[in-house]
């Protein structure tokens, strides 16, 4: 703390390890432990100037100290090069382009299992379904800290004329997607374009929205360039446990594009015959 208070920039490491995440086990919370949450407050009051760098395999809630930090990387467990990756981003040697494979909660309430963790004798149901992850927050409509395919970079990017190659398909058909992306920040970097589908016919029911393609795409300062993806049977299928095999309905469904599963920037759609 004493070199905190004396330092230009702080860059304090915190996170889990196997004594607190692992196969076979669940955490008993969600927040970090109370000696590394009483260390965050210590340096903050001490140096404001702040980069918080986390290393975990799940996800941390972060009431109380993410409001007062400037900057927080998300490492998970990046391996003995570890340290090299994140000094090249820290000093701008590399622009930072990661998305989130997984949801950052609010609190401990707004997940799946609140109502049913820890169970009982040691049993926890875990009775979402097919709403898992994102799928959840979308169903019931719960804002997260961070989202599904959340990340930022050194640059801006901005998402333009998206278009179809036609209105309808059959079955058998496909689509293809096609979207502008355009460098608008000062530096160089990487984009990753994520198409969510969303039936809006179904007969059962069924997610909000599913990921069912992404690009990453990389661009210089001013630089666009035109994404293209494909959508087929695999893409607006479910598996129908009566006839035990994979059925695509006619209807509508949406095209939604966007830079994480909440960040939905441009929509069209299109219709199964």
């Amino acid at each position: 703390v004493d070199a905190a208070s004396r330092s230009e920039v702080v860059i304090l490491a915190i996170g889990l390890d196997q004594t607190y995440e692992g196969e076979s086990v669940d955490r008993v919370r969600l927040a970090l432990d109370d000696d590394q949450l009483k260390l965050v407050d210590r340096v903050l009051a001490a140096n404001h100037n702040i980069v918080v760098v986390l290393y975990n395999g799940t996800p941390i809630t972060m009431d109380g100290w993410l409001e007062k930090t400037p900057a927080v990387i998300e490492a998970f467990y990046p391996g003995q090069e570890g340290g090299n990756a994140l000094a090249d981003i820290l000093f701008g040697d590399v622009n930072p382009s990661g998305k989130l494979p997984i949801t950052f909660p609010r609190n401990e309430k707004e997940t799946p299992v609140a109502n049913t963790y820890p169970g009982t004798k040691e049993v926890a149901n875990y009775d979402e379904g097919i709403f898992v992850g994102y799928r959840w927050y979308d169903k019931e409509n719960v804002e997260p800290l961070f989202p599904f395919g959340y990340g930022l970079s050194y640059t801006t990017f901005e998402f333009s004329d998206i278009k179809l190659s036609k209105a309808s398909m059959t079955e058998s058909d496909s689509i293809f997607v096609k979207v502008t992306v355009t460098n608008s920040g000062k530096v160089a970097g990487d984009e990753v374009v994520q198409m969510y589908i969303s039936d809006k016919e179904s007969s059962i029911k069924r997610e909000v929205k599913s990921l069912k393609g992404f690009k990453r795409v990389s661009l210089e300062p001013g630089e666009s360039k035109t994404v293209s993806m494909k959508i087929d049977k695999s893409a607006l299928a479910f598996y129908d446990v009566d006839s035990g095999s994979w059925i695509v309905e006619p209807g509508e469904f949406d095209v939604l594009i966007g830079n994480s599963s909440r960040n939905i920037l441009l929509k069209d759609s299109f219709t199964i015959e």
